[in-house]
């Protein structure tokens, strides 16, 4: 039975690793988490309420939910974690934090197959609680910490985290608004663009080697 249910899981979880490729972009790289997260959190919280009762029933719906657990998570947290950790490193060290992140994925699910048979031996389905928190914890860091790259190109995502990360003014709507300075695609739709990008985007002031510069103005575009 155990096979036949790991078998199931993971086709389900290769299935359902499609749909996010049409939806991604749509919705953007933060409300993608924050709606997976409260899936996963959601899940997790039903399954250890599910595993305090020791009744048949309540065993098969926690294994559902488990399942449902997997669709959320390959819904939302799974695409994002592969995309978001090389689209918000500098263009210089992308390929190393690239290295990082895939690393640090490995290493979680490495920790989370050692550590859950230790707690489920513990303190039996009330483990799940905490898996619940924890996937709960990933709504308020993406909403507050998270930054949103989609829509827009490296480069832009490079002035925009690197160069200017905390902008001015901030939307009580969008809590990670696009700088007026930073000019998106939406920018140079229909438009000639008659100025190169590194003259229209303000610069930091500071060179890598430390060094100061001037920063330019920024330029219009031209019709």
């Amino acid at each position: 039975m155990a096979l036949i249910l790991a078998s199931v899981a993971f086709t389900q979880y290769a299935v359902f690793s499609w749909p996010p490729y049409f939806y991604i972009d749509k919705i953007g790289r933060r409300w993608t988490v924050i709606l997976s997260s409260a899936g996963c959190a959601a899940c997790m919280a039903i399954i250890a309420g599910c595993l305090l009762v020791k009744e048949k029933t309540t065993a098969a719906t926690a294994v559902a939910f488990m399942f449902l657990f997997m669709d959320m998570f390959t819904l939302g947290i799974l695409p994002v974690s592969w995309s978001y950790s090389a689209e918000i490193q500098p263009l210089r060290v992308r390929n190393k934090s690239t290295a990082v992140g895939v690393f640090s994925h490995w290493l979680s699910n490495f920790v989370v197959v050692m550590v859950t048979p230790i707690g489920l031996n513990n303190i039996g389905g009330n483990f799940f609680w905490i898996w619940g928190a924890v996937n709960g914890l990933f709504i308020p860091l993406t909403w507050f910490f998270g930054v949103e790259t989609s829509g827009r190109t490296l480069e832009e995502i490079d002035e925009l985290v690197c160069l200017n990360p905390f902008p001015q003014s901030h939307s009580t709507s969008d809590p990670n608004p696009i700088p007026t300075s930073i000019p998106t695609k939406s920018t140079f739709k229909n438009k000639r663009l008659t100025t190169p990008l590194y003259e229209i985007v303000p610069r930091s002031s500071t060179r890598p080697d430390g060094s100061r510069r001037r920063s330019p103005q920024s330029h219009a575009l031209h019709a």
